[in-house]
């Protein structure tokens, strides 16, 4: 920044071929050169951090939208193995239940024919000693 203020200022001192009026019309488009040129630098500038914003954001959006596709992945997959182990367990219960029923009905009806037999069986008579 010093190397331009002595450069503006050697720019300063009119020179013998340059009157009064058109060293101040230089050193005046001079100033508004620089002026223009900082004012558009600075709408640059301005432009890249919002536009880093921008970037910022939506990738902290995209980043959410795929953390939460993943949780609700995990969600499903838990919820999923679950419903196998609710299945499993209710199969189990039921052809648990079925088998018992069918042993149960096995020994009542063996257990029935033993009485039967033993009702029907003829017996023995024993002699009178």
């Amino acid at each position: 920044m010093a190397a331009e203020k002595v450069e503006l200022k050697a720019k300063a001192v009119p020179s013998d071929r340059e009157g009064i009026v058109a060293s101040f019309v230089t050193q005046t488009t001079d100033l508004a050169e620089k002026a223009t040129t900082t004012a558009f630098g600075v709408v640059r500038d301005v432009r890249g951090e919002i536009s880093q914003r921008i970037l910022g954001t939506l990738a902290f959006i995209d980043g959410s939208q795929q953390g939460l596709i993943k949780l609700l992945r995990g969600i499903n997959d838990r919820a999923d193995k679950l419903s196998d182990e609710v299945i499993d367990t209710l199969e189990s219960l039921a052809v648990g239940s079925l088998r018992t029923v069918r042993d149960t009905s096995r020994g009542v009806s063996e257990l029935a024919s033993n009485v039967t037999s033993g009702l029907t069986r003829p017996r023995e008579i024993r002699a009178a000693s």
